[in-house]
């Protein structure tokens, strides 16, 4: 058995040919969203386990963006791990984004997505010895910048990490749907739930210590 292949099936509901890498990366990925919104550390073992699956799936259906993004998601989970562990000793609060980092965020956002959307697309058209054509290069890309962010705003308790997490599971039912990988699209749809009940519990701490 090879557990990282998304051909070798664990189980098979409805006909859908579910993997055990797509199955225990959900499993985990699931257990990581609830556990931010909880504010539990944990959070972050449970990424890792998650981001360790996902590296393997989004390179075997040429997510190459998302692929990459799990690298990233697995320093940075390290990252958070020790950052909360400071944070709840501290007592550091929830914070909001000022309106001069909003805007820097809404100008760069788009800008990081096409040139990475156009650089994923330029290497995988010109190299197709080593890498397949990326899939749907630009939503790929949005998804990868865009999650590098929230995921960077959660470690550092900004609460309108929620909110960019909410717009993010939008794109990726849509891309998860398109390549087949349902488990994952159903995922993120749990996420989507999770992401709007992080916020409002996050938004009901900021107002709490704003009094």
């Amino acid at each position: 058995m090879n557990f990282f292949d998304i051909h070798d099936i664990a189980w098979e509901p409805f006909g859908y040919q579910l993997s055990f890498v797509e199955l225990a990366g959900t499993v985990a990925g699931i257990f990581s969203v609830w556990l931010a919104a909880k504010e539990n550390k944990l959070t972050w073992v449970a990424t890792i386990v998650n981001v360790i699956c996902f590296f393997a799936i989004f390179y075997q259906v040429q997510l190459y963006s998302n692929m990459l993004l799990q690298v990233y998601f697995f320093f940075l989970s390290i990252y958070g791990w020790f950052t909360w562990n400071h944070q709840q000793r501290e007592g550091v609060p929830v914070r909001k984004l000022t309106k001069k980092q909003c805007i820097y965020l809404l100008v760069s956002i788009p800008i990081l997505t096409a040139c990475l959307g156009w650089a994923t697309r330029w290497i995988t058209t010109n190299h197709p010895a080593y890498l397949q054509a990326v899939a749907y290069p630009y939503v790929d890309a949005f998804i990868a910048i865009a999650s590098i962010v929230a995921n960077t705003l959660l470690a550092k308790r900004i609460i309108e990490n929620w909110i960019l997490w909410i717009i993010i599971d939008v794109f990726c039912i849509y891309l998860y749907a398109q390549q087949g990988i349902l488990l994952v699209m159903l995922e993120y749809a749990l996420f989507l739930i999770l992401s709007s009940y992080g916020y409002f519990a996050w938004r009901k701490e900021l107002n709490n210590d704003s009094r």
